[in-house]
C-alpha cells in the first residue's frame, strides 16, 4: 500500500507517485519528465540494437535500414515531442 491521506469522516484516499493519464505517466509533481526520459531511453536502446544488428549489416539495403531507423527510433520520438508540444511542454 502506498501513501494514505485522511479525508473527512473515516475515509482514506490512496496516494500514488506516478499515474497514467492519456497515454503518459504523470508524477506526483504533475510533470511527465520521468515518462519522457523513459521514452528517450527506450529509443536509445532501440538505436543501439539497430546499430549492432541492422545498420552494420551488408546484406540489408540502405533503403531498408532507413525505413527501420525511421520506424523504430525517429517516429516514436517525434510522436512524444508532438504530444509534449500539444500540452505546452518545451523539451
Amino acid at each position: 500500500m502506498g501513501l494514505m491521506m485522511h479525508v473527512d469522516g473515516d475515509g482514506f484516499i490512496d496516494l500514488c507517485t506516478i499515474f497514467p493519464y492519456l497515454g503518459s505517466k504523470i508524477s506526483s509533481d504533475c510533470t511527465d519528465d520521468a515518462d519522457i526520459d523513459n521514452r528517450i531511453m527506450q529509443a536509445s536502446k532501440m538505436f543501439s540494437y539497430l546499430r549492432k544488428k541492422v545498420l552494420r549489416s551488408k546484406r540489408i539495403t540502405n533503403a531498408t535500414k532507413k525505413l527501420l531507423y525511421e520506424s523504430y527510433v525517429i517516429h516514436p520520438t517525434l510522436r512524444q515531442r508532438a504530444l509534449a508540444a500539444q500540452r505546452g511542454v518545451a523539451r
